[in-house]
């Protein structure tokens, strides 16, 4: 890949000449990598997560909140005792 001396999206190079023997990169992709999540932390659920509610008097119905393998709000996972 030639480079375009535009700074490296992979370790920061200032000019993308990573090649230079320079240190590995210090920082690993997280918040912000689902832009729809906006920058919070996010978490993957590792199995389904259900909540039941109620769709009448007498009646609740079991829903899936979140699918396992699905990223997930830090806060949300707070909320279903995942963190």
């Amino acid at each position: 890949m030639l480079s375009d001396r535009d700074p490296c999206p992979v370790c920061g190079h200032p000019t993308g000449d990573c090649a230079d023997g320079s240190t590995p990169p210090i920082h690993v992709i997280g918040p912000g990598i689902f832009p729809s999540l906006g920058y919070e932390e996010t978490v993957i659920a590792d199995h389904d997560i259900y909540e039941d509610r109620q769709i009448g008097p007498d009646v609740t119905a079991r829903v899936l909140v979140v699918a396992a393998g699905t990223p997930m709000k830090a806060s949300l996972a707070q909320r279903y005792g995942i963190l």
